[in-house]
């Protein structure tokens, strides 16, 4: 499915309010389904501020989530549950095809705080199901806990992760491409702890 210039939504639209003190995530979730239940691709571009979740955002299928730059649309986490900010994705027919790319923004894990208030810790991405033709570029994750991986850890094909930044993870592999083929990877790592950042493996 060919994705047209100007298909591209404005997740404000949808309810989708920047700097509430709410979470957001069902109306985040409702403007990505907009192009999945139409079964077309487009991009949810998503205005400067922060955007609070409790829930896990599911990406879709030909979805692309676009913000105005790292540090300035921030996705935070809040809440008590234990769940990254970003989650498996919603696929379609069976397909490994995601046809997804995330750009211009910051995954916040909140990890310093909620560890003071005493709440669960998180990571920032988690994707362990077989996917292929995945982008992150110009995303910068942020204060996520030891234990969990940054990004994503999966069968990956033809993934690109280029231009991020991972920025305070405590610990953990910040970048885990032990599965990975055909992948693009140019980063940078910025941590009070060096730690496995790179994974088990590279292929």
């Amino acid at each position: 499915m060919a994705q047209a210039a100007d298909n591209e939504i404005n997740a404000k639209d949808f309810g989708v309010k920047p700097n509430s003190n709410s979470s957001q995530s069902r109306e985040i979730q409702n403007a990505l389904k907009y192009f999945y239940d139409r079964g077309t691709e487009g991009t949810v571009y998503f205005p400067a501020g922060t955007y609070l979740v409790d829930d896990s955002i599911r990406l879709y299928a030909g979805v692309s989530m676009n913000g105005d730059g790292m540090g300035k649309t921030i996705f935070k986490k809040t809440g008590t549950k234990s769940q990254y900010v970003i989650a498996n994705p919603v696929l379609r027919d069976n397909s490994e095809r995601l046809n997804v790319k995330l750009s211009n923004l910051t995954i916040d894990a909140d990890r310093t705080n909620r560890e003071a208030h005493g709440e669960s810790q998180v990571g920032g991405i988690i994707i362990d199901v077989a996917v292929s033709h995945f982008t992150l570029d110009r995303v910068e994750i942020r204060d996520t806990t030891i234990g969990h991986e940054s990004y994503p850890a999966g069968e990956f094909r033809n993934v690109k992760i280029t231009n991020n930044q991972i920025t305070n993870s405590g610990g953990g592999s910040g970048i885990n491409l032990s599965r990975a083929t055909y992948t693009t990877v140019n980063n940078t790592v910025t941590n009070n702890v060096i730690e496995n950042f790179l994974g088990e493996s590279l292929y």
